[in-house]
């Protein structure tokens, strides 16, 4: 009798464990939708209008991102992106802007995940890195 007691609870926890939902995340990707709501803001070589897009990360080492068009049908570019630190993580996704300045729109700077402290910073070439520096008079590292 008690192997049927066995069998028994054995089949109703084989049974259970399949019903369990299983969740699981790709760290790998990390895939993020932005929503670019008014005007325009600059990627490096690009500019995003209003829409919707989906970034994600092309491979295991995060310095590579991908932006694509709302539908994900179409890449919008590759971007170079390289690691970032911040004091305080907050519950949403923080993308940062610089200022814009009278001849340009904002670009962005760096984006974090939320609840993490480390984020990412776009890579922009040295000339566009300079003529921002020149117009907002704001010393910034060169790289």
């Amino acid at each position: 009798m008690s192997c049927k007691w066995i069998a028994v609870v054995f089949s109703l926890l084989l049974f259970g464990v399949t019903l369990v939902p299983s969740a699981s995340a790709d760290e790998g990707n990390e895939k993020m939708i932005v929503n670019v709501e008014k005007g325009a803001v600059e990627v490096p070589g690009r500019v995003l209008g209003p829409g919707r897009y989906d970034l994600q990360f092309t491979n295991l080492e995060h310095n590579v991102l991908e932006i694509r068009d709302a539908n994900g049908r179409e890449a919008v570019g590759f971007f170079e992106v390289i690691p970032v630190w911040r004091a305080n993580p907050t519950d949403n996704v923080t993308i940062q802007l610089s200022e814009p300045s009278r001849n340009s729109i904002a670009r962005v700077t760096e984006f974090f995940y939320p609840g993490v402290n480390t984020g990412y910073e776009f890579l922009y070439p040295q000339a566009s890195t300079t003529i921002v520096a020149h117009n907002t008079n704001i010393p910034q590292l060169l790289r």
